[in-house]
Order: C-alpha cells, then structure tokens, then sequence
C-alpha cells in the first residue's frame, strides 16, 4: 500500500485548501479527485467579502481569480424590479473552473501531490491507520479528509453518516447565458428573483464576458424547480438578450442540524461532505474553505497523539460552532420566506436591511445577531400601530 501522512479526498475548494495548508506545516499530503482539472463546477461563483480576506489571509487570493466584481444588486418579486441594493463592499464574481483550478495549482506548489481521473471506493480506518480504497490504488495514512461533495463517498463508506435527509437538501438548476457582446455582460448589475419558487430564488451574475443564471430551493420543490425553471430562463434571455448554455443541477447540503457529526476516528468531513452550505442563501464557498482549514489546522495540532480521537473530537466541536450559526440562517429563512412580500418589500422601505446585507457578507455581522435584529424588526412591524399594515404589505402582493 501507497502511504501518506494525510490523504484529501476531493479537489474542491474545501479540499484545496486542507491539502495545502497541512502540506505547509510539513505534511506528506495526497490529494485525489475524479475529475481532470479544469473542469466545469456549476455553481453560482459569488464570493463574498469575508470569503475574500479569508483566502488573503492564507496567502490563497489571486486577483485572476475574479471576473467582476459587482456592488449593487437588483431584487424583483417575480418579474417586477422592486429595489437596488448598493453593498458597501463588492461581490467577487467567479467561474468555478477557474477559481478551482487555480487553487488546486497553489496546493501542488506548496508540495502536494495530485491524482486526477481517480475515484474513492471505500475508506475506513482502524486505531492504527486510515484506509482509501481507489479506482486505482490502495492506500493508508494518519488521517484522511473527505472533501467529495454532498454524495461524499468517504462519509458514506466509513459509517460516519448515512444519506441524507430530505429536509436537509436543497436543489440549484444553472446555466451561462452568452450576451450579444461581452460588454452587456459586464454592465449587468447582480439580480436577484424572489417569488418564482417557494424557499429559494433566482440569481443573475455577471461574469467578464458572460452570465451566470440559476434558480434553487429546497429538495422538496424539486419538481416545481423543475417546471418553471424554463420561463425563468426564457425571461432572463428576453431581459439580457442573449442565449442559455445547457441547464445542468447540483444538489447542496444545507447547514441546519448542530448535532450532526462531522468527525471520528481518523476521518474529518469538510465543505459539502460535511453539509456546511448556507440554508438562506445558499452559498458553500465561504464554509467550505474555514472547514477545511479548521481540519488542516486541528490535524496538524493533534497528528503526534496517540489517539485520533483528539482530533475528531476538537473538529467536532469547532464545526458544531458554525452549524448553530447557520441554524440561524435557517431561522432567518423561515422568516423571510414566510412573508415573501413583506420581505421584498421592504428592501426598498428602508436602508436598514441593505446596511445589515452589507456587514453579514464582509462578516461584520454574524447570523445569530441578524436574526435577533430581524425579529425584533418585524414584530414592530406586524404590531404597527398602522391598522392597513398588515393588510397593505403582508397581504397584497401588488402594494
């Protein structure tokens, strides 16, 4: 058997990162993924500005990883513009292959080693070892890192989860749509579509010569996702002018449940293994990339015990952190969601919302403290002492 100190299992962001970082404190690291680098990665591709300074402070950041950038975004309640949002600080617009690739690049020259076109069977471990078991190899290390996505076959194989439930799912349908000139693409504010689909939304991001579009909800609207994805589409082309690429879907993990194990023994899950995405917005790079640094970080403070469950243990811990505050982006949906209209509407009512927006995305603000904002914010509202509030905002969808 081929031997490595630490094995990741997946070249995604989450995995790029853990690879390079314990490669950078020394460790002999093997990184493999099925796919060949480039490769497409449907994905919205907006970076956040916490994701930003998370990346430059890992000395990960390149500025030719960024198509655009975008500061304001305009919110439609189906297809009617409500407001513009100005963010006090950018998006990063991305194309996934690329921002990938070049990651992947960085943990090869921090010492790396890479294997391409190469698939997890089974991994398991023992008091002494861990286990992969490959399409083309076998192999044994300290740890191993399960970086391979919502279908992880390293959570799935070793016991350390099972599938995942329904609820904790959620579903993205995406494409690139092909502007008549690359300047219309790159004069295209952010947009975002509420109303087309329960529990989730329609996204507009302009990238350098193109634009990403996509709709996602919850797995349990799938088959509506699946029914009106085409008139979204067909509206944006209308809107844009320009023409769709092929629609392809990714499922996503969504961050609700704190008590999930994401740890045992020598086998850590990160990313989307670990069911880190946003259940509000549903962006996964951010948690993706603290994950798997969090792994990196907690391996190389615990490799020389004699006891992996240290490892596991300290992991543990510090993800169930994240995930009670992603609980809150949950909570946070529910809320917004469950009085769309109101939501919406009030975006353009008041600056306060577009204030609280900009400091959760630089990470000024966490989940937990918008959510004790909002509720209080909306309680005043529903308690108003307007007697038509209720009627006008919250239930007349043309107020």
């Amino acid at each position: 058997m081929n031997s490595y100190d630490v094995i990741v299992v997946g070249a995604g962001p989450s995995g790029t990162i853990s690879s390079y970082t314990l490669a950078r404190l020394g460790f002999k690291v093997l990184l493999v993924d099925k796919e060949r680098f480039p490769r497409y990665k449907p994905c919205g591709g907006a970076l956040t500005l916490k994701t930003v300074r998370l990346l430059k402070h890992e000395g990960l950041f390149d500025d030719n990883m960024v198509e655009s950038t975008n500061r304001f975004i305009d919110v439609y309640l189906r297809n009617e513009y409500v407001t513009t949002i100005e963010l006090d600080a950018p998006i990063f617009i991305v194309d996934r292959a690329k921002f990938d690739f070049l990651l992947l690049k960085k943990a090869i020259d921090a010492g790396v080693t890479f294997h391409a076109n190469e698939y997890a069977i089974k991994a398991s471990y023992d008091s002494n070892k861990a286990y992969l078991l490959t399409s083309e190899s076998s192999y044994t290390s300290e740890f191993i890192v399960g970086a391979d996505g919502v279908n992880s076959k390293v959570a799935l194989t070793s016991g350390l989860r099972n599938r995942w439930r329904m609820d904790e799912i959620g579903i993205a349908s995406q494409a690139f749509l092909y502007t008549t000139t690359p300047k219309a693409a790159r004069n295209t504010n952010i947009m975002l579509f509420f109303g087309y689909i329960p529990y989730g939304y329609g996204w507009v991001f302009p990238l350098s010569n193109k634009v990403n579009v996509g709709i996602g909800t919850r797995a349990e609207f799938s088959s509506l996702l699946l029914k009106i994805q085409s008139s979204f589409y067909k509206y944006i082309e209308k809107r844009i002018k320009g023409v769709t690429s092929m629609v392809t879907y990714h499922p996503l993990s969504l961050g609700i449940n704190s008590e999930r194990v994401v740890a045992k023994g020598r086998i850590l899950l990160v990313g989307d293994a670990a069911g880190l995405a946003d259940p509000w917005s549903g962006e996964g790079v951010y948690y993706a990339i603290l994950s798997g640094l969090a792994a990196a970080l907690v391996i190389g403070k615990h490799a020389s015990c004699k006891t992996p469950d240290l490892a596991s243990s300290s992991y543990n811990s510090l993800v169930r952190s994240i995930l009670k505050e992603l609980e809150y982006a949950a909570k946070i949906s529910r809320l917004f969601y469950k009085s769309i209209n109101l939501s919406v509407r009030l975006l353009k009512k008041t600056d306060l919302f577009s204030n609280y927006l900009s400091m959760l995305l630089s990470g000024r603000l966490s989940y937990s403290q918008l959510y004790r904002k909002l509720t209080n914010i909306f309680s005043l509202l529903l308690e108003s002492s307007s007697p038509n509030f209720r009627k006008d905002v919250v239930l007349n969808p043309n107020y």
